[in-house]
């Protein structure tokens, strides 16, 4: 070949391999030399027609290996574009109005900022005068999060700040907005914790639930004589008269004294809402506040009958407080059911747990007599 036809075919290929990198700068849309498509990693098939990859086709594996052999760390820009998140832009008015609205929720005003921009309080707890008053946009439930927990917090504090007299009981309201069911004794006390307002209840306790005025759920306590507050009159449904204390505390063990122990007058089935009076005696040895709810799940459960299920997980829990057949056989008689047949009782462990009716409670009032009996409750339609 002559030095011309040298230079000639040297320019030839240069211009070629100038070409096909411009044509070919993103490796994954590359079209090999032969038609066929390489992605990042691809090869030149086998079977290819071509006796020598043109210059791009190198450029392109070239490439391809170099971002097979990098290391993650030097791929950082790639991942967090993927993984960032996106970046929004808003007006000097909106991020004025953003940290406001963060300034206020810091500084305990409990506010949220809805989609509308719109500022609404979540809560609200005032105290003094021994009374307490507070109101939240949703019912207070068991173990609280979030700011449902902060609130629970400043309802304790105000309930530890609040003084009691030597004569008075502890009066609890609870308005609610609707006419759903709810454990009147939860909401009020066990949603709380019985520490916070112990000092209050020493001579009794008294809640009832009462329609809310707004879409709010207000609670109101009071530190008041137990002579001020009227009690329900209705017709008793139900009556028992303990001579003796349960040997424990559980629901389980109030069930069993109340069930062998009530006078119901009609016997005839009960749907609505009652209200529950007791009054403890000069033998009641135990600290008041946290035996309220157990009492009165083992009250309204001794108007239930069980529904048959779990007979030996039940028997076995029940053996724990006396014969677990004698118990079994109790629990299943329809005799005194005036609140009707559920699944009264369900394994919750190697215990059981009890699901009475009591959300249709409105009215509890649990005080200090001067009766020698431990406890005497009465059961009242309201």
């Amino acid at each position: 070949m002559s030095d011309a036809s040298h230079r000639r075919c040297r320019r030839d290929t240069r211009a070629q391999g100038a070409s096909a990198i411009s044509r070919h700068a993103i490796p994954e849309l590359s079209p090999a030399p032969c038609g066929r498509a390489l992605g990042r990693g691809s090869k030149p098939s086998r079977t290819s027609t071509c006796a020598k990859p043109s210059i791009g086709v190198h450029f392109r594996q070239t490439i391809s290996a170099t971002l097979r052999r990098t290391p993650p760390k030097r791929r950082g820009r790639i991942s967090t574009c993927v993984l960032a998140p996106p970046v929004w832009r808003c007006s000097r008015d909106q991020s004025a109005s953003l940290r406001h609205a963060a300034q206020g929720t810091l500084a305990g005003e409990h506010k949220v900022l809805h989609p509308d921009r719109m500022e609404q309080r979540l809560y609200s707890v005032t105290h003094g005068d021994g009374r307490v008053q507070a109101w939240s946009s949703v019912r207070l439930p068991f173990e609280p999060k979030g700011w449902l927990r902060d609130y629970r917090s400043e309802l304790q504090g105000a309930l530890r700040a609040t003084r009691a007299t030597a004569t008075s009981v502890l009066y609890a309201e609870y308005a609610a907005p609707d006419a759903a069911f709810a454990d009147l004794e939860n909401v009020l006390l066990y949603n709380v914790g019985s520490g916070c307002y112990s000092h209050l209840a020493r001579r009794g306790i008294i809640c009832r639930r009462m329609p809310s005025g707004d879409h709010l759920h207000h609670v109101t306590y009071a530190s008041i004589e137990s002579t001020d507050v009227i009690a329900p009159t209705g017709p008793v449904l139900a009556a028992a008269r303990l001579v003796d204390t349960p040997s424990g505390g559980t629901p389980a063990h109030w069930w069993a004294a109340f069930r062998q122990h009530l006078h119901v007058p009609g016997r005839a089935p009960y749907v609505g809402v009652f209200g529950v009076r007791a009054e403890v005696g000069l033998a009641w040895r135990r600290t008041l506040a946290p035996s309220v709810k157990a009492l009165l799940d083992g009250l309204v459960s001794a108007l239930h009958v069980h529904d048959g299920s779990e007979h030996d997980h039940v028997t076995t829990a029940l053996s724990e407080v006396g014969d677990g057949e004698l118990l079994w056989a109790l629990l299943n008689d329809p005799a005194i059911a005036i609140f009707g047949q559920r699944r009264l009782v369900r394994p919750h462990g190697p215990k059981i747990a009890w699901n009475p009716a009591d959300e249709r409670c409105g009215y509890i009032e649990v005080v200090r007599g001067t009766k020698d009996d431990p406890v005497t409750v009465t059961i009242v339609a309201l």
